[in-house]
């Protein structure tokens, strides 16, 4: 089981359709020769219907019957530059829809009810019709699944970002173009030169220290005549490069993909900062989030949900049958990167010795290991665990005290049990009591 890409170029689709689930669907697939021969005897291939078609490939091949533009979509895409008769790929036309009883029954199936509509899966290749199988899926849709960057209501395509910037592009090609017809023009003097006036044989070469030999009235130099005039163009490169750069900046603000995402340092206004950039990153990146949401919710979502319904057609037992399938692939990543926003605040609003006192070393690891997670790294190896971050403050305790001058392995001595201030006041009535009992006066008082 797998997916792939179908090319815009080989899928058609009933007219009409908002949504692929009320659409029927064509699509052009090429097979070889021996990969036609090989469906030979498999359930709902006929076999006579492929015979015939490789016989006419071997003699006159089967190229005319599909009116493509295949020649100039083989230049645009790279491939062969030949016309498309040369190839030796079979076109065939896989249709996936709804076909009434009766014609099935024309083509030799058996049905109980000519007048149902059976949704089935058929090739056909010129007029033969090779394939007719009638498809299990229980959603009865064609396994087809697409998405827009911006959708168009009441229809299956919408815009892409080549058709939002097409404008855009036009005009930055333009200005780009006269830019550099501008530079090319004025990157040396326009010469004027009176061919009356020339000597035979003079050309118009130019070259540095080209000496010019004319004959001409010398009266005519007061009236302003020359035998050579020369003057520089003008260069508006700065006005034509103004008008791409600010229609650029139209184009950021149309694909909402501005040129800071893509890592340009010129940034100005509140991009300045490190806070300013993430906020204003954090806000272009929302029309992202919500193009990856809607090509969640209009292809990953049916995907798994077909997907579920083939296990539970082929292999019983392996769901109970009343899972929800729920897509969290966008939402989960805007969350953790919230979470990693706030966590990140909340480390810097923690950065100083009040909050610092009452978190604590481990409370402070906690959110850093949680941070370290969400970033994708190894937290285990990069945030060390409560007990060996009480064995490492510990060590620095001790080396402290070893700085000190004191004795890190030192035992605290016994306390005395006369504390506070009784203690001292019997040291005071030591000092000063005679032998009598008597206030006595110490030496020198």
């Amino acid at each position: 089981m797998f997916w792939r890409r179908v090319a815009p170029f080989d899928i058609y689709w009933s007219p009409g359709a908002a949504h692929p689930k009320q659409a029927e669907f064509v699509e052009r697939i090429r097979l070889t020769r021996a990969e036609l021969a090989s469906c030979k005897g498999l359930p709902g291939y006929n076999d006579k219907a492929i015979d015939r078609v490789l016989e006419v490939a071997y003699l006159d091949g089967i190229h005319e019957w599909w009116d493509t533009i295949d020649t100039a979509r083989a230049e645009l895409e790279d491939r062969e530059r030949w016309a498309r008769t040369a190839t030796s790929l079979i076109d065939t036309a896989e249709f996936t829809g709804h076909i009434s009883g009766r014609l099935l029954s024309e083509w030799g199936h058996e049905v109980e009810d000519l007048s149902r509509e059976y949704f089935v899966t058929a090739w056909m290749i010129d007029r033969w019709v090779i394939k007719v199988q009638i498809n299990p899926s229980t959603q009865q849709r064609a396994p087809y699944y697409l998405s827009n960057f911006e959708k168009v209501p009441g229809a299956m395509v919408g815009y892409g970002l080549v058709d939002l910037l097409e404008d855009v592009q036009t005009v930055c090609n333009a200005s780009a173009r006269a830019l550099v017809n501008n530079a090319s023009i004025s990157s040396g003097p326009q010469v004027v030169v009176n061919d009356a006036v020339l000597m035979p044989g003079e050309n118009d070469d130019l070259y540095p220290w080209k000496r010019w030999h004319v004959d001409y009235d010398p009266s005519l130099v007061s009236s302003g005549t020359k035998p050579l005039d020369f003057y520089q163009p003008n260069i508006n490169a700065a006005e034509l490069m103004g008008i791409f750069k600010e229609w650029s900046i139209l184009g950021d603000e149309i694909s909402s993909i501005p040129r800071y995402m893509t890592g340009n340092e010129k940034v100005g206004g509140a991009g300045r900062t490190a806070s300013g950039l993430a906020m204003l990153m954090g806000n272009a990146s929302k029309t992202l989030q919500n193009v990856a949401a809607s090509i969640d919710r209009d292809v990953v979502r049916p995907i798994l949900h077909q997907l579920y319904d083939m296990i539970m057609l082929t292999e019983p037992g392996a769901f109970r049958g009343d899972e929800q399938i729920v897509v969290k692939g966008v939402n989960h990543a805007v969350k953790r990167e919230q979470d990693r926003m706030r966590q990140l605040e909340f480390l810097q609003l923690t950065a100083n010795p009040i909050d610092m006192a009452i978190v604590g070393p481990d409370g402070r690891a906690n959110v850093l290991r949680s941070v370290a997670q969400n970033l994708g790294l190894e937290h285990e190896k990069t945030v060390p665990d409560d007990d060996e971050l009480q064995a490492r403050m510990m060590a620095q305790q001790q080396a402290q005290l070893a700085q000190q001058g004191g004795d890190p392995n030192q035992q605290p001595g016994p306390r005395d049990e006369r504390a506070g201030p009784e203690a001292a006041r019997e040291e005071v009535e030591g000092d000063f009591n005679g032998p009598t009992g008597r206030p006595g006066m110490r030496a020198g008082g």
